[in-house]
């Protein structure tokens, strides 16, 4: 279903680079790739990553104005909201 211990690998080797705080990943089903949950992690060095930081207004307007299919800025948001038990996976390994 899930290859959690690559996952968690990654996401501690890019920790550790980039510091926790600073790493942010999401979720998307791709029913052609193996298991069909595909991760994607994005880093940013030298300060916090804060995904929803961003003018969510703006972000909607951009969004209408260039009459987007898929874009608003509710799908950003919901995109990084992780399952509890990956959330969980995530807090456990880092904790380590």
């Amino acid at each position: 279903m899930f290859h959690a211990q690559a996952f968690l690998d990654l996401n501690a080797c890019l920790s550790s680079i980039f510091g926790s705080s600073s790493v942010s990943r999401y979720l998307a089903f791709i029913s052609t790739y193996p298991t069909g949950m595909w991760s994607f992690t994005i880093a940013k060095k030298g300060e916090a990553l804060n995904y929803t930081n961003f003018n969510i207004a703006q972000a909607a307007i951009f969004s209408q104005k260039h009459q987007l299919k898929y874009y608003t800025p509710d799908i950003h948001l919901a995109a990084f909201t992780l399952p509890p038990y990956i959330r969980k996976m995530l807090q456990d390994r880092l904790a380590e």
